[in-house]
């Protein structure tokens, strides 16, 4: 059997795609040993479009987190990226899957004490039958068109023959209507998309609390779902927080979140499922506190907050005590500008402005983090500042970023960095703005390649498996795992596609290539996880397939080892062993 490389499940040979997920089938798909023929190719229908601006460069993965976890009546429910999973109680076994994007509405029942799902299913076959019922209609209108166009090489009345030209100019019409449309449901995901939701057949999934629920109150559990799965159904939504000065401290909701300047996901909190708002607090030592709300609706748009923290007016040493204990856990912002071709550094009063390939960094004082990335492509000005007197003030770089447009970047240089006198300080400004304004005419990168960290950000204790590599964010894991490879005496490869189709890093040596997919999850890893990069090897050329996680694996997965596919299953306790064998003992 050929497994789609999108969603994990079976494909039908004689479909071009999933008709779970709309994913193209690959040409000779990898399955277990007795896999079928390959699939036959087909255009993608992809089920939305792809965002706008952004190119093959890997996205920066949220996936791996699972957004929410409860025991219901029937089993664990696990809302993860793409899935609504519902597993045994003792989450060995994998009871079903829901993938997001067929699920028609969420909603918490008529009394409010149940969770109900709208899923729409049959969803490929409803799709084909219509593009086959409409061009059964096309090729009605073409032979019909024959017909009448016969009739009028017979016809000898003037009036007969006006009345067989309108009509054949109606059936033209519409062959030329029915073509277009067929044609669009062959390359316009958004299209595609549209059609395959109205088509689909629609059926109630419900699940219900146990009686004994006593965690919190149940209808606030219910509204938490409710919202949770709305939220990811309707895309996430982003928030950007900019200070002056910068590297402010930001909490939302009570939880660390990163420094400013900063553009992160709003997270799934409790409180702001129950209240509809996110709680932000903006910290800096030194400095009095900012706190504001913002919404949390799951259909509300990216927000922007820019703000100027005010000097404290007398020491605050518990304040800024609380706020370095803050800054430990924040997200690793270390920055390795060896991998940077920088062409121009000015030091300014707040970072050091650093001109690279594809973007404009911003750097913290000792350039060792940092603090701003603007791609160029995603500039849309860049200005010099006047003052009210001669002189220039700064520069001004407008840009966009994250579905927010009209965000500003002012630079203004430091005053005591030696860059000579005013005439100096405006040549320099100018030149500035030169390179940057070429820079964007010239670059097309809109996603920018993972900032790479320091060597020494890789090296691990024991301290990191204990606490389930919480410092290393999914992108960064899966450097850490090559990293493994590599001292295991393999070449090693991250995939840099945002669609590398269950396959994170390929390592090789004389004897074999290895597709391995990197899970770093709370929740077990299911059957269909390890079936998509089974159906990913043959792109990769690999010989066998190896699926890691910090977790574990449902007994599917397990199944699908030991019925012999070629595939390895690392579960967290073997890969803490093999992090102990090669990379600590070897640190």
């Amino acid at each position: 059997m050929v497994f789609c490389t999108g969603c994990g499940s079976p494909l039908n040979v004689r479909h071009g795609f999933c008709s779970e997920c709309g994913t193209a089938a690959e040409r000779g798909g990898q399955g277990p040993p007795d896999a079928g023929p390959p699939a036959h190719e087909a255009p993608d229908p992809a089920a939305g479009p792809k965002p706008a601006g952004v190119d093959s460069a890997k996205l920066p993965d949220v996936r791996a987190a699972i957004d929410r976890k409860t025991l219901f009546a029937d089993g664990m429910l696990v809302l993860t990226h793409e899935n609504v999973v519902l597993y045994s109680p003792d989450e060995l076994d994998e009871i079903k899957r829901i993938p997001l994007e067929t699920i028609a509405s969420c909603s918490r029942g008529m009394t409010k004490r149940s969770l109900v799902l709208k899923l729409m299913v049959n969803i490929g076959a409803n799709f084909a039958k219509y593009v086959d019922g409409r061009q059964g209609v096309l090729d009605e209108a073409a032979a019909e068109i024959q017909r009448q166009k016969e009739l009028l090489r017979r016809a000898r009345s003037p009036d007969k023959k006006r009345s067989l030209n309108s009509k054949i100019s109606d059936l033209e019409a519409e062959s030329r209507a029915l073509s277009k449309e067929l044609d669009d449901l062959q390359a316009d995901p958004a299209e595609i998309r549209r059609v395959k939701r109205e088509r689909a057949d629609i059926v109630k999934e419900v699940f219900r609390l146990p009686k004994d629920y006593s965690a919190r109150a149940v209808s606030e559990e219910y509204k938490i779902w409710e919202y949770a799965i709305r939220r990811r159904m309707a895309g996430l939504s982003s928030m950007r927080v900019y200070t002056s000065p910068p590297d402010a401290v930001v909490l939302v909701d009570g939880a660390v979140s990163g420094s400013t300047p900063v553009t992160l996901e709003k997270p799934l909190t409790d409180a702001a499922a129950l209240t509809g708002r996110h709680e932000v607090q903006v910290l800096l030592e030194g400095h009095k506190p900012k706190t504001f709300s913002m919404s949390a609706a799951p259909d509300r748009g990216p927000e922007n907050r820019n703000m100027r923290l005010s000097t404290r007016d007398a020491p605050d040493r518990a304040f800024d005590s609380t706020v370095s204990g803050y800054r430990e856990v924040l997200p690793d912002r270390t920055i390795n500008l060896e991998q940077y071709d920088l062409e121009l550094e000015t030091v300014g009063t707040e970072g050091i402005l650093a001109l690279a390939r594809d973007q404009v960094l911003v750097l913290s004082a000792d350039r060792e983090r940092w603090l701003l990335e603007i791609p160029y492509a995603d500039m849309t000005e860049v200005k010099l500042e006047k003052r009210l007197a001669r002189g220039i003030r700064g520069i001004v770089i407008s840009y966009r970023e994250g579905g927010l447009s009209g965000l500003k970047y002012a630079f203004e240089m430091d005053a005591d960095s030696g860059y000579g006198d005013n005439s100096a300080v405006r040549r320099r400004y100018e030149a500035i703005v030169e390179r940057l304004r070429r820079n964007m005419r010239e670059s097309r990168t809109h996603a920018l390649q993972p900032r790479p960290h320091l060597p020494q950000y890789y090296e691990i204790t024991e301290q990191d498996i204990a606490n389930g590599f919480d410092r290393f964010d999914p992108y960064s894991f899966e450097r850490l795992v090559a990293r493994l490879f590599t001292s295991k005496g393999y070449r090693t490869e991250v995939t840099q596609g945002s669609g590398d189709m269950g396959v994170d890093v390929v390592a090789s040596n004389s004897s074999e290539t290895i597709a391995i997919q990197v899970k770093k999850w709370r929740g077990n890893v299911g059957g269909p996880d390890v079936h998509k990069t089974l159906g990913s090897m043959v792109s990769h050329r690999a010989t066998r397939a190896l699926v890691v996680t910090t977790s574990d694996f449902t007994n599917q997965a397990y199944d699908i080892l030991r019925g012999g596919s070629p595939v390895d299953l690392w579960n967290g306790q073997r890969l803490a062993n093999e992090f102990r064998e090669h990379l600590i003992q070897k640190g």
